[in-house]
Order: C-alpha cells, then structure tokens, then sequence
C-alpha cells in the first residue's frame, strides 16, 4: 500500500489556482504534482562504477516505522549496480507550518564498495522547466551563482558548487519553489538529455568528491533539507483518499472475445503456411524458396497459451489471421511455472516431453500453418535445470540458468539435447518433423541471454569462468588478474574475451542446428542490449532484438506513463531508436518483441506508429509481446501488462497496423544511412550508447532508413559516428524522406498519409484540423487514434470498401490509479470500457455513395445509414452513440 502526502491549497485561494499535491509513494519516493501534472520528484541513488544507477524506487524490505497526520517515516534496502554492495535509507518527510515541508534522509553501507556517487536528487521535467532559473546561495546567503535552464540540449553539466545552503527553483512560476541544506551540501545541475532523459536533475552529492570512490563498509551519510512555497499548503497523510479514478461515465463496453474478430484480414494470408517453400536469406533480406518476398507482422503466445485444447487451437489461429497476423512466436513454453509446459515434470528433469502438452502443442502448430500462420520456435527461455539434468548446483541457479547457458558444456548439451528432440520430432497432424516443415519461418537459441549484461557468481561456474579467462588472457598477452565477474567491473579486454565466448557458442549452436537438419534462418540472442554484444550476434543468419515503451517495473507494478508521440529525439530515445541499432548492415532484422504494456494509458500510439516506422525501415518482422499467458475462456477484462489479445488500444488496432505493414501501405525508405562503431565504441566500459538511445539513432529512425556497422562502407550517404545528431526536420516536427510520415512532438501528434492507409495518432483532439492528402479530421476528443483504410486495395478515392478505426483510452471497469497516475491500486474487472471517440473524419472519394455501419466486437453490422459524397467527399461523424471502434463503409 502505497503512503500519499498531499498538500492542497487551502480555502480562499484564487479559483483559477490548481492545487498543489506532493504524493509520497510506496518507495519513499516523493512527487510534486501542479493539478494532475506532475513537475518535479525526490529521490536517493546509488551510481555503481559503471556509471549504473539503482534508486529507491526499486527499493526492498520495507519498513513503514510511522505515518501520522503530520509525519511519515520510512526505511529500506536498495542495491549498488556492480557490487556485492546495497544501501540501507531512512527517510523522514514531515510538515513544517503551513508553507514548508521537511525531509530528512540517512543512508547506510552495507559493506565496502567502489561508488561513483551515492546521492539525493530533485528532478525536473525539461517540458516544464526549460528557460527558467535556478538561484544558488552559500551559508552566509550569498547568491554564489545564477543560471537559467537551456531550452535545447548543449553542454550536460550545468553547475557544480560546494558549500550550498539554499537554491531557488523557477522563482515566481506556479511550480517554483526554495530548497534549505542542512548541512550545506555539494549540488550538481545536470542535464539529463545528454543520456536520453527528458529530466534535469538537481544533485545533492553525499560522497566527497575529492575522496576516493571506495565507500568504506557501515559508512554513513545524512542529510536534511526544507522545500518550501509561496502559499500556505495543507498536508495530510491519508493513502486512501489519495488516488486517482478515471470518469468512465461516458465511455462503453467493447471488449474484443477470445473466440471471434470483429474485422476478417485472413485473405491476406497464403495458406498453408510453407508454400512458397523454407524461409531463407537473400541479398540482406528473408524471403521464401520460391523468390517470394516474406514481411511478417505478428505476436507471441506465452506459458500455457502454447498449449490449447484441440478445439481452441483452430479458433485462435483462425482469430489470430482474421487480426491479420500471419507469425506467431513461442514463448515460454518450456517454464515450470506454466502449467502445461513441455516437460513430463514425473521424471525429475527437464529431458522428457509431456506427451499430453505435446500432442496439445503439435495440434496448434498443425491450425496455425492451416491458416497461413507462420512459427517462430523459441529453444530456451525459462527452462529450470534440475538436479536430474546432472547440473551443478540447479537449485542455485535462476531461470534459463542466464548466462552459464553460454559457456557451461553440460548446459549447452541439455540445449541441444533438447532442439533435437523438439526439431525432429514428428507432429502427426502434420506428417513432418519440425525441422522439415516450412511452416517453421525461424529459430533462435536463447532469449535475452547474454553474458555482457550479467554478473557470473555462481558456483561452480564463476570458477569456471574466471579459468577460461586467465587461459584467454594469457594466450592474448592481456593481465589475467582483471575483475571478470561482475558487469559493472569489467574492463575493454574482458569484453573481447566474452565476445569470443559468445561467438564460440552461436557457433557450435548454429553448427549443431545445421548437422541435425535445420534448414531455416537461425539467430542466437533475441536482444542486444549493449554494443558489445553486436560482433556475436552479426555471426548469425538475421538479427532479433526487443523494444518495450514504459515497460512497468517492481513486480509489473509501477510505470511511468509517458506518451512516447511526445518524445523529442534530440533528447531521449524511443522503441524504434532501440529497435534501429540492432538492425545491421546486410543483415535481416526481425523484432521478435515490442510492446507498449498496460495499463499506460497512451499505450493505443503504438500499433500504428510501429507498423509505419517498420515499413519505412524495411525491417523483416515485428511481433507485439504477447498474446496472452493462458487459454482460459471466456475472458472479459485485461488480466496483465502483456495480454493484448482482447485490448481495443492494441489488438483493435491490428488490422488497420497489419495492413500498413504487410500490404506495404507506408513506402520504405532508399538506401539507409550507416551508424558506424569503432572498435573502441563496442568494447566501451561504459555502455550507455545502449538500447539506441544515442543521437545518431534517435535522429534518424522516423526519417530514413538507418544501419548499423563494424566496417567502414563505401556509400553514397556519409555514415555517421554514435554521436552525430541529424537536424530534424523543423524544431518540433520530424517528417518522412517518403513524405508519409509525420510526427510533431510539441502538440503530441503523428500522421501516416499513403495512398492507401490514412491516419493520426496521439493528441489529435487538442490540434484542431488535421488534413492528410484524402482523409481531413476533427476530432474533438483528447488522445484518439483514427485510421482510415482501404479493404479492397484501391486508393482512398477509389475504394468501394472503407474501414475507419477510432480508439483513445481503455481501461478495465473499477481501475484506480495511485495519484500520480503510475501505479495501479485495483486492476479493475470486466467488462473493458474505451472512451469514446468524437469528431468528423471527411474522405475525398469520387462520387460514391456508402453504406455505413457500426461493427460490433463479434462482428456484427448495425447499419447507419448511407453516405453520399459532396464536394469534399464524404463525412462521417463518429458518434458515442454508435457504441463502436470500427465503422464501416461499402459503395453501392
């Protein structure tokens, strides 16, 4: 249960003033919000030798000691990133008066450890902070410095100053406040765009900057400090009271069933699967045995959801294609916490098949390749080694066994013991075995699995591991007596020593894979993560990476809730960045995961943005994570971050996303621009460039092709180096080379204009009108998604068959928020409500008169009436009344 302080300001103040809340999350966290906005945020960290950072927000043994009207005490434990290290917090927060309010924080070592900062932070947002002032003063209450926050990103460090007693934040502002030191502490302004932030961030220091960075073990450090305002405020210290519901008064049912689709996309499928022959690579790109082209738009299927009944197999697969999918990955279906999953847990290990999970599993197989569903066959994602297996001390070691996986030679013949098994086995409803049948499109080794991102502590494996170094080492004239185990210590060497680890073992998987017949593409890890897992991964057929927009965290619990349309590139990066920095020069890209999860309440941007940026890239495949973890029936709510299946902001938005991608509706770009990576970019101590976040990504991925390279090329476009930035297209908008693309991130707005697909997505209704080249909205209502489609492949003008889509928020019946709108306190329950979308949606067409109706989420037409075209064409009101997120338009 999370403790709330809410200040509000008292009785007699101006109407026009919205009240100031601070809520004090469950971590101790601290948020100031102006109305429902939040504007700024306190918290202590921990920055590890790296330059990794672990905060309070993901803080562990909870202590709430008191929470009283006036006073709230709290405690816990956070870990130091690359250490064996972790940090024990107090914090006190209390009311000084009616205009003050204190906060006092004590921070313990657990043990000695090498920190590169251990510290208190106030957090700005630059959209709200940008052009005002900061005001530093000393002990004596000399103003000592002066400086105003920059509107766009320069140098990252803006002030650092000793002795501090006092600063005054946008003094004068709605949102500005002092804040009081005692003692007077060591404060650093920085920016934090330069690493893909969209925060300032105001410092208070508690290492000595001239000490050294070892922190002896049980040091302590403490720190009191005073926020105050210009008005009187009023505290209270209630979490019940303080949480945020959604007016749903308006909004209706739509919950999409498991067993039907409202919109029939299956004729874009060839069936069966398989017939234009196995899936291979060509000239940089996937296509079939027969030269033709292969573009997949799809999801994943978790856990048990891999194991359906006989009779919901074909339903599924039937519903997955009329969605407009055509791949489905598996995912999952080797944990022990699903139940089914492949493994016959009666004989204690995990080398024998269930043959009731596998006849379940081939089955569904059989009914995807029906209906012109292609396979992804995941190998290992969440196997629990026993000590049946004949493993070393299983019981140590977590899911998947990441990363002893890697380079342990029993782990890695369990692996192939068990892609043996699976890939030549038989499925009878078929009549092939899997490696024979090429319905199976592709294959993977090991999902997000990779050594670089992992620390090596388990025995006997570190032992292992540490040998296998010094014997590298002194074969390569390196010191063996290099820190190996832990991520956050390894130096440049000891990252070339786990690039040839990880190369030795894509290489023996990939061999054995061919030797037993595998004919498809096969890649090794399905993520990148850092730079210095590129050289490996390269070695494979396609490359697969992961992009998730506002994953939650702490047990899925807690989330952000930013809009990604109101990303600005030159500041921080976005799903596509992460996605374009794994996409290699001559090599396929196939994202096997992206997701914008529930229950961020923009989360209905996604579909259609991805879709476009995938098409105009040129990338292979996306597939959103995931379908859903089970197959229970009926299923009336959202049950999960990642269950897309029956979401309107997700799943109602497949159709008009499947056919701007795989019908090719937004045009790809010419040639990509290369980013090059030097050798000493890979093998950085410091791998910040990360998940794309880096300029040269983010300033080019909505506007034109991009690739990755670890060779210079010979192009007609220069390649640039990771930190070039490329002007965008105008200071607040980026457009398309092929012109079809447009995303404006200052009103919060994206438009897909093609001949074929036209749509506008995110804060459409606070924009007035918006004109694409056939389609003009009006859309009245906030944050909407609205696409108009062509069913019958005819341009817009020409098309006798239209579907227009139009979906905003969605929640589950009875959500409550937390009060800053970044936790859910209850999930809700069925059915699903979606806000209403208002406005007009005029399409030039050429004369033609439509049927209109309203699609209900089984399918059914409820006619509304025809439309006739005017000069303008025709015009369609999309009214609440119509209870619906599809209309449809027929010429006569």
């Amino acid at each position: 249960m999370k403790l709330l302080l809410v200040l509000l300001f008292i009785a007699g103040l101006s109407s026009a003033a919205r009240a100031i809340t601070i809520a004090t999350e469950e971590k101790g966290e601290i948020i100031f919000l102006d109305g429902t906005e939040p504007f700024s945020r306190i918290s202590c960290a921990a920055f590890g030798p790296s330059w990794k950072a672990e905060s309070q927000s993901v803080a562990y043994d909870l202590n709430n000691t008191s929470a009283m009207a006036d006073l709230r005490s709290l405690s816990g434990t956070f870990d130091v990133p690359g250490t064996r290290a972790s940090v024990a917090f107090s914090e006190s927060v209390s009311r000084a008066g009616q205009r003050q309010l204190d906060v006092s924080y004590e921070l313990t070592m657990n043990q000695a450890a090498a920190l590169n900062s251990l510290c208190i932070s106030f957090f700005l947002p630059c959209d709200e902070y940008a052009g005002r002032p900061i005001t530093i003063f000393d002990a004596a209450g000399r103003q000592v410095r002066s400086l105003t926050l920059p509107t766009s990103l320069g140098q990252a460090q803006l002030s650092s100053q000793h002795g501090v007693a006092k600063l005054a934040v946008a003094p004068g502002t709605p949102t500005g406040y002092e804040v009081a030191f005692s003692p007077a502490a060591d404060v650093l302004v920085q920016d934090n765009r330069q690493w893909g932030g969209a925060e300032f961030e105001i410092r208070i220091e508690l290492l000595d900057a001239s000490a050294t960075a070892f922190v002896p073990g049980r040091a302590q450090f403490g720190q009191s400090l005073s926020v105050s305002f210009d008005r009187d405020v009023t505290f209270q210290l209630d979490p019940a009271s303080a949480i945020s519901k959604t007016d749903t008064s308006t909004w209706f049912p739509y919950t999409l069933p498991w067993d039907d689709a409202p919109v029939d996309l299956s004729w874009l499928n060839d069936k069966p699967a398989g017939g234009h022959g196995f899936l291979a690579v060509k000239d940089g790109k996937l296509v079939f045995e027969d030269g033709s082209p292969a573009r997949f738009w799809g999801t994943c299927v978790s856990a048990s959801a891999n194991f359906p009944t006989h009779e919901q197999s074909e339903i599924i697969a039937r519903r997955m294609a009329q969605f407009g999918v055509n791949i489905v990955r598996t995912h999952h279906a080797d944990a022990g916490w699903s139940k089914p999953n492949f493994f016959d847990e009666s004989r204690g290990d995990t080398q024998h098949f269930d043959p009731d999970a596998l006849d379940r599993f081939d089955y569904f197989i059989s009914c995807l390749k029906k209906t012109g569903i292609y396979v992804y066959l995941d190998q290992l994602v969440n196997r629990k080694f026993t000590a049946g297996d004949g493993v070393a001390n299983a019981d140590a070691l977590d899911f998947a066994a990441k990363p002893y996986t890697l380079f342990d030679p029993t782990l890695i013949a369990l692996q192939q013991k068990f892609s043996h098994d699976l890939l030549t086995h038989v499925n009878p409803y078929t009549g092939l075995a899997y490696k024979d049948d090429p319905a199976i499109a592709l294959i993977d080794f090991t999902n997000e699995n990779d050594i670089l991102t992992s620390d090596v502590t388990v025995e006997p494996y570190a032992t292992s591991f540490e040998r296998m170094w010094r014997e590298w080492a002194a074969t390569h004239s390196m010191n063996p007596n290099q820190s190996v185990r832990l991520q956050g210590e390894r130096g440049p060497d000891v990252l070339r020593f786990i690039d040839e680890l990880q190369k030795r073992y894509y290489s023996d998987m990939h061999a054995y894979m061919r030797s037993i017949g595998v004919r498809v593409p096969i890649t090794g890890n399905t993520w990148l993560a850092v730079g210095a897992n590129l050289p490996s991964q390269i070695t494979m057929d396609y490359m697969d990476s992961h992009a998730y927009w506002d994953h939650p965290t702490d047990n899925y619990s807690r989330f952000h809730n930013r809009a990604q349309v109101k990303v600005d590139p030159a500041d921080q990066g976005n799903n596509f960045a992460t996605l374009a920095m794994s996409r290699v020069l001559g090599k396929p890209f196939i994202c096997s995961e992206w997701g914008h999860p529930w229950p961020t309440e923009w989360r209905a941007e996604a579909p259609l943005s991805t879709a476009a940026v995938a098409a105009l890239q040129g990338w292979d495949g996306m597939l959103v994570y995931t379908y859903r973890h089970d197959c229970q029936a009926p299923a009336d709510h959202i049950m999960g971050p990642f269950e897309t299946f029956n979401d309107p902001a997700i799943f109602g938005l497949f159709p008009a996303a499947a056919l701007v991608f795989r019908r090719g509706d937004v045009a790809q770009s010419a040639s990509p621009t290369v980013v090059f990576w030097k050798d000493s970019d890979v093998f950085a101590r410091d791998q910040a460039s990360a998940w794309g976040s880096t300029p040269a990504y983010r300033s080019l991925v909505e506007r034109t092709a991009v690739a990755t390279s670890l060779a210079p090329v010979q192009s007609s476009k220069p390649p640039l180096g990771l930190a070039d930035y490329m002007p965008t297209s105008g200071p607040t908008f980026t457009v398309s080379d092929t012109g079809q693309l447009r995303r404006d991130w200052k009103t919060g707005v994206g438009t897909i204009s093609t001949p074929l697909t036209q749509a506008a997505y995110g804060f459409i209704g606070n924009a007035g009108e918006i004109t694409m080249r056939d389609v003009t909205l009006s859309v009245t209502t906030p944050f909407a998604v609205v696409a108009v489609s062509s069913l019958d492949g005819a341009p817009i003008p020409d098309s006798r068959h239209l579907l227009v889509t139009a979906v905003g928020r969605v929640e589950n019946a009875g959500m409550v928020y937390n009060i800053t709108r970044t936790q859910l306190k209850e999930r809700g329950t069925g059915p699903i409500l979606v806000e209403p979308i208002t406005g007009r949606v005029t399409i030039r067409t050429r004369g033609k008169t439509f049927q209109l109706s309203a699609i209900a989420p089984d399918g059914t037409r409820a006619p509304l009436g025809s439309l006739t075209a005017a000069d303008a064409g025709v015009a369609l009101s999309l009214d609440p009344a119509a209870r619906t997120i599809y209309y449809e338009l027929v010429g006569e």
